[in-house]
Parts: structure tokens; C-alpha cells; sequence
């Protein structure tokens, strides 16, 4: 049985979108027990989902057109289709067959399931072309967008991948996208693959005007007109246990416009045992100004957040903590997205990213909030991570906003007229985040 936490929250509510006192009461009520009954499931969930992972890792290795045909029948069946809203790497080799099929009807001699060994291979090559995909949005340096397109031509995968990606990753703009990845098949000498891919993006998407941020001469132009003090040392960290996504996270740090006077810095916590310990072990390895706890798959797109985290901190020494995500009140269950949020976040389906020039020495205008999302959260204050409590990956975030609280902090989310981040997480895994939100309850409940 496969089962997916949901709640509507509105039948909790008054006509003003507030819980009510009893409605309080029965939304704590219902999220125990949806909780408990997905997690009732968990090892039957995770033992067939490792079950049918080996399965298909096996026919891989066998290599021959049997064994792929097979996996077709595996991956449209309605138990993987299922599997595939719990799983991550079963919601993205699911449309693997339409390309495996695609190529065996257009004659190819080898194809998707030939050029891979498991379905780690399959996924790691969709999010890189997910990278190509958002540098080629955001304009991000020629150079740097032809080493990921060589990368990918290097796999072997064809066209119909491209295609098959251009169809289901939800980016922007996907006319420009595809348009620039005809080009890039165009210099490299696929000519062909080239008016195929062009082909079908005229054919099938919208046309969309391109505004480029000129990003150098902004800073050029506004260069004189710095006001804050920004001799300030700034310390990125985060929990790794991938570099090939953490290095995306770092491309997009080296990207940052850095002020005058301020050093960035990164630090990677390898085999950290959760959250808090990981974060409490860099916390203490560094000397910085500010820290920002960021995601390892978090990147980082407006390219004055430096200067952006450093003037909200300088305007008021009551700022303690910032995140692009909060919430201004906890719902009931402590559940965050259960109530209203502030911030916003690239979903990978915006139209377009731009930052408005002339940013440089203006403050974002901020909104108090009362627990922000761990994705990322930048700190001049140092409070410890409560690691006696939160042991795990859960709700680390909520406390340490809650300790800040504490302490006489306030915590800001800055209003945003694009997103400032993109965060590519994936499906949540939920299965010990009813442990953890229980814990925080018991621990916070009583002020």
C-alpha cells in the first residue's frame, strides 16, 4: 500500500484562513494519524522499492534486448507508477522506457539502458542536464555551459534524451533553452541532431522575449556607491554526502558578486551523523562573520546575495537569522507548510530569472517570520544546534529558529521579486519527520 500525507487544512479554519480552537485540536489529531499510517507502511515501501531497484540494476547488467524489454514492462507497471510519488529515483527513471523505446524503433544500435549500469547512472545524468538546462537560463558563462554540454555528449546518450528532458524537466523558458542546445549540437558538428532538436522546440514551445542581466556593468556603473561596511568574512557550510551536486552548489558561490573587503569561504561537513552535529562541528571550525547553512543541493541565483545578507544583518542588530523561506506562526502540528509562508523559491517552472540593476547598496525590505526552512539560513549570531534533541535530518531548522527566538533574535525572510535560490530536492522523504516533529512539540510546546 502506498501512502502519501495530506491534509486540507482548510476544514481547520475560520473564513479568514486562521485555525480555530477546536480545529487546532482535531488538525494535531489528523496529522497523528496520517502520520502513523505512512509510516506503518515504511519497510514494506523501502523493502520493494529496494527489491525492484536490484531487479532492474540486474537486467541492466545483462545487457540485452530481453532484459530492457523487461524493464519497460517493470517501469509502466502500476506498482512502480505508485512507488514513483514516495522515490526520487523511481520518479525519475520512470519515463526512461519512452526514450529506450523511442530508440529502438528509430534503429539505434545501442540505447539509453546500453549506456547505462543502475538507475543511479540514469539519474545522474538527468541532473546534469538539468545543470546544462539552468546555466543555459541564466546566462550563465559560455565556457562554462560547453563544458557541461562536452560532459554530456561524452556519455553517448542521444538526442531523444535531450528531447525526452526538454519535455519533462520543468524549467523556463524552454524555447531559449532548446533553441541553445540545438546551436551547441549545431558547433559541435551534430548537424542533424541539431535541426531535429530545433525542430521539435519551434514545434512545440512558446516563444518568450530574453532579458539578459547585464551583471559586470552594474557592478561597474554602481562601484562608487557602496555605503555599508562590508569587510565581513562569510563562511558557506553544508552537510555533503555527494560532491558532484555539492559542486553545483559551489559553482553557483563562485558565481556571487563579492564586496570589496569580504572573504567567502566554504565548508563541507563529510559523514556528519545529523544536522546539528554537522553544523555545531563547522560552527566551530570557523571564525566568520557569517554563516550560511545552505543545502548541498541549493544554489544560490542572485548574484547580490552577498551584498544583500550583509545590508538586512546591518539594519538592525536585532537580526539574528535569515532565510529565503519562513513562516510568520507555527500551525498547530508544527507542520510548516500546514500554515501561510513567506519567501519564494525557483521550482524550476518560472518563465524567467532576472535581478533588477543597481542592487548593490539597497536593503531588501524583510518580513518577521517565527521558523524558516533549512534549505538555507544565514546567521551573524552564534547559537548552538540543539544535537541533545534533534539527532536526525528533521526539524533542526524549526528549533534552531526557536533557540534564536530565544535568545532575543529576530528572524527575517526577505521579500524577493524573483527567487533568490533554486532548491533541487526532489521528493521529501518523510519517514522519520513525524519522529522529529513529535520531539519539537514535547520540547518547545511549553514556551
Amino acid at each position: 500500500m502506498i501512502f502519501i500525507p495530506s491534509i486540507d487544512i482548510t476544514k481547520y479554519c475560520d473564513e479568514y484562513g486562521n485555525y480555530t480552537a477546536d480545529g487546532a485540536i482535531h488538525l494535531q489529531e489528523d496529522t497523528d494519524r496520517e502520520f502513523g499510517l505512512f509510516n506503518s507502511h515504511r519497510n514494506e515501501d523501502e523493502n520493494e522499492h529496494k527489491m525492484i531497484r536490484n531487479q532492474i540494476d540486474a537486467l541492466l547488467a545483462m545487457g540485452n534486448i530481453e532484459a530492457f524489454d523487461e524493464i519497460c514492462k517493470i517501469v509502466t507497471d502500476s506498482n512502480f507508477d505508485k512507488l514513483s510519488y514516495l522515490f526520487s529515483d523511481f520518479k525519475t527513471f520512470k519515463t526512461s522506457c519512452i526514450i529506450y523505446k523511442i530508440e529502438r524503433e528509430s534503429g539505434f544500435t545501442e540505447t539509453v539502458y546500453d549506456k547505462i549500469g543502475n538507475i543511479d547512472d540514469y539519474v545522474r545524468y538527468c541532473t546534469k542536464m538539468l545543470h546544462l538546462f539552468r546555466r543555459i537560463q541564466l546566462l550563465c558563462p559560455y565556457k562554462d555551459i560547453v563544458d557541461l554540454f562536452m560532459q554530456f555528449i561524452e556519455t553517448g546518450l542521444s538526442f531523444f534524451f535531450v528531447v525526452q528532458m526538454l519535455k519533462e524537466l520543468e524549467i523556463g523558458d524552454k524555447y531559449q533553452v532548446g533553441i541553445k542546445l540545438a546551436d551547441l549540437y549545431n558547433v559541435s558538428g551534430c548537424i542533424t541532431e541539431a535541426e531535429i532538436i530545433r525542430s521539435y522546440v519551434i514545434k512545440n514551445f512558446e516563444y518568450k522575449e530574453n532579458v539578459e542581466s547585464k551583471v559586470e556593468e552594474v557592478l561597474e556603473t554602481h562601484i562608487a556607491e557602496y555605503e555599508t561596511d562590508y569587510n565581513k568574512k562569510i563562511c558557506f557550510v553544508s552537510c555533503v554526502n555527494d560532491d558532484f551536486i555539492y559542486s553545483e552548489c559551489l559553482y553557483y558561490i563562485k558565481r556571487l558578486i563579492v564586496p570589496d573587503g569580504c572573504s567567502i569561504d566554504t565548508l563541507a561537513v563529510y559523514d556528519a551523523k545529523s544536522a546539528t552535529s554537522g553544523y555545531n562541528e563547522a560552527m566551530a571550525e570557523t571564525d566568520a562573520d557569517i554563516l550560511i547553512y545552505i543545502h548541498q543541493d541549493v544554489r544560490i541565483l542572485n548574484p547580490y546575495f552577498l551584498f544583500d545578507i550583509i545590508n538586512i544583518f546591518a539594519s538592525n542588530p536585532e537580526i539574528g537569522m535569515m532565510g529565503v523561506v519562513g513562516s510568520p506562526k507555527l500551525p498547530p502540528d508544527a507542520v510548516m507548510w500546514h500554515g501561510i509562508r513567506y519567501g519564494k523559491l525557483y521550482e524550476l517552472h518560472q518563465d524567467g530569472i532576472s535581478f533588477p540593476e543597481n542592487r548593490m547598496n539597497k536593503t531588501p525590505k524583510v518580513r518577521d517570520v517565527v521558523a524558516i526552512d533549512g534549505l538555507l539560513m544565514a546567521t551573524n549570531k552564534r547559537v548552538r544546534w540543539r544535537e541533545d534533541v534533534f539527532d536526525g535530518w528533521d526539524f533542526y531548522d524549526i528549533s534552531q529558529s526557536t533557540e534564536y527566538i530565544k535568545n532575543g533574535y529576530r528572524i527575517v525572510v526577505p521579500e524577493q521579486e524573483v527567487p533568490w535560490t533554486a532548491h533541487d530536492a526532489g521528493i521529501m522523504n518523510l519517514y522519520s519527520y513525524d519522529i522529529y516533529r513529535k520531539k519539537y512539540l514535547a520540547e518547545y510546546s511549553n514556551g
